[in-house]
């Protein structure tokens, strides 16, 4: 990616450019979600608390932090700021280590597992008297209600980690490289994936306080 600074000259052309590679970082996190969803309902109940033990941990400190009737602005804000830190470790460990930012995005990745797994078997009893195809039809039922669920806020955020582990990722390949002549153009590119990355970390948090409650309660 930082070396297509030497075929694209216009900046939005190169943020386009872009495009084929987050589209791929973000097929590679449904895949590893998926995988991580498939083994907490594949595996016994108690060998699969065991396994996401820690995941399940951080998923009830994470909504200690956001719960206990705070105001929406305040749920906002810290939501924003809990989702920014992640997005700083992104760019920060990108920069260390070029494709550092898959470490922390499969951490990520394992805990909407966790609770996606969990709203799945938690309201599949619902269906436990149901049989054959109609219990079919709820695992189904139920398994869309919890993409749903994660997935309308949780898309946007992975995407915004993903760009700003990508930014940070140019950043570091150009000073490896020691492309000073073009450090101009790399640092405005940085810049505009940044601010993209923050605009729409904030775009997702608005989704997830305003909008996920009224279809989720």
């Amino acid at each position: 990616e930082e070396r297509k600074h030497e075929k694209f000259q216009s900046e939005p052309s190169l943020l386009k450019e872009h495009g084929r590679a987050l589209l791929f970082f973000m097929f590679f996190f449904f895949g590893v979600t998926a995988g991580f969803v498939l083994w907490y309902l594949l595996l016994p109940p108690e060998v699969a608390t065991q396994a996401f033990n820690v995941q399940t941990k951080t998923i009830a400190a994470l909504n200690q932090q956001i719960t206990g009737g705070l105001a929406a602005m305040t749920l906002l804000s810290r939501i924003f700021l809990n989702n920014l830190k992640v997005m700083m470790f992104s760019i920060l460990f990108s920069f260390i280590f070029g494709s550092g930012a898959i470490f922390i995005l499969t951490w990520n990745s394992s805990v909407i597992a966790a609770a996606m797994g969990n709203f799945i078997r938690t309201h599949m009893t619902q269906f436990a008297s149901s049989v054959g195809l109609e219990q079919v039809s709820g695992y189904f039922y139920v398994g869309s209600l919890s993409v749903l669920r994660y997935g309308i806020h949780g898309v946007w955020e992975i995407l915004a980690y993903f760009i700003a582990g990508l930014a940070g990722g140019i950043l570091s390949a150009a000073i490896i490289r020691k492309d000073w002549k073009r450090m101009d153009r790399v640092m405005l590119d940085f810049s505009n994936l940044v601010f993209c990355a923050l605009i729409i970390l904030f775009l997702a948090a608005i989704v997830e306080v305003y909008v996920t409650p009224l279809l989720f309660r």
